[in-house]
């Protein structure tokens, strides 16, 4: 399988080392950095059982013949400068709502960011660059996964 990852690597001359910045605080102290995540696609097979209605007092209980399906979960690692700052497996739909959270939480920070900047001290432009880069490709992926997540959901439908 090849991987996007590949085309997403910033080149050696779009990767940008910051400018020092001199910072005062001991928040600083607690500032980790992500170098890199990695997801890996697990499968599994499970069969879905189905219980008779119990709202009909006719129904004699019966377990409905089951049906055998690919569960889908997502083997997910953080890492940073010593050990994985997360690894862990996560079901499908658990990474999905993951991403939607992040992205809800992150737009509310740049929307915070965007209101504070107006004031006489900009923030620094090079990661707001490399920021603005950054969100477009997430988008990018984003939106191609939502496409194939539609792609197989409406296999699915089909199937019946």
């Amino acid at each position: 399988m090849v991987s996007s990852r590949a085309t997403d690597t910033p080149s050696e001359g779009e990767e940008r080392n910051p400018d020092a910045i001199r910072m005062y605080g001991d928040f600083l102290d607690n500032v980790s950095v992500v170098k890199n995540s990695l997801m890996s696609l697990l499968l599994s097979v499970g069969d879905i059982e189905s219980v008779a209605d119990e709202s009909n007092p006719s129904a004699d209980r019966e377990v409905a013949p089951s049906r055998t399906v690919l569960v889908p979960f997502v083997e997910m690692k953080l890492e940073g400068e010593q050990e994985p700052y997360f690894a862990n497996v996560l079901t499908l739909d658990n990474v999905a709502y993951l991403i939607y959270d992040l992205t809800q939480d992150f737009e509310v920070v740049c929307q915070q960011l965007l209101a504070v900047s107006k004031g006489g001290v900009p923030p620094e432009i090079g990661r707001i660059e490399q920021s603005v880069e950054w969100m477009k490709r997430a988008g990018e992926h984003a939106g191609r996964a939502h496409q194939y997540l539609g792609q197989i959901a409406n296999r699915m439908d089909a199937a019946g």
